[in-house]
């Protein structure tokens, strides 16, 4: 079993941010079926997973609060490189780690004849705006006054007297 760093392209960690996946195309030639690798990209450190069917599955996962890396070097690390990459991996990053339940909401204001077609338009407004446009209100289950809005995966502010605030700084 070897270990490596791979370097995804700024297009692939865009999908992961947004999206939940289980596993990352592998796209760079060397590593095989059992071998451990770190996912990198932007000059962060987001991931770490096992080659499964051409694929990099998740073992952790740093896609909220990711580790800068200097300089990295990829592919194929000697033992010294992963010992000291991987310590940059938290065991709470890990996909087994415990859950806890979170209340998600997407409300959109949708004109429409009827409550089925309001529907539909709904659904139609999702896929097409999808994360980069759309905030998603999260909060911890039973402690919504937590609530926050995510655009493309990030804390975004939604106070519109906010931003005027920080426009005119």
């Amino acid at each position: 079993m070897a270990h490596w760093l791979i370097v995804v392209d700024d297009a692939e960690y865009e999908r992961q941010r947004m999206y939940a996946a289980d596993s990352v195309p592998l796209t760079v030639p060397g590593p095989a079926e059992g071998d451990l690798v770190l996912l990198a990209a932007d000059g962060v450190l987001f991931g770490a997973g096992t080659v499964r069917r051409g694929r990099v599955a998740y073992t952790h996962r740093l896609l909220d609060e990711p580790p800068a890396l200097d300089a990295p070097v990829t592919g194929e690390l000697d033992a010294a490189a992963w010992t000291a990459l991987r310590a940059l991996v938290p065991d709470t990053a890990a996909v087994t780690a415990p859950l806890r339940d979170y209340l998600v909401s997407v409300p959109i204001s949708v004109e429409a004849a009827s409550p089925a077609e309001a529907a539909r338009l709904y659904w139609a407004y999702v896929r097409e705006l999808g994360p980069a446009e759309l905030p998603a209100f999260v909060s911890p289950y039973g402690d919504e006054l937590e609530m926050r809005a995510y655009v493309l995966g990030e804390v975004h502010e939604m106070d519109p007297e906010e931003e005027e605030d920080e426009d005119e700084e």
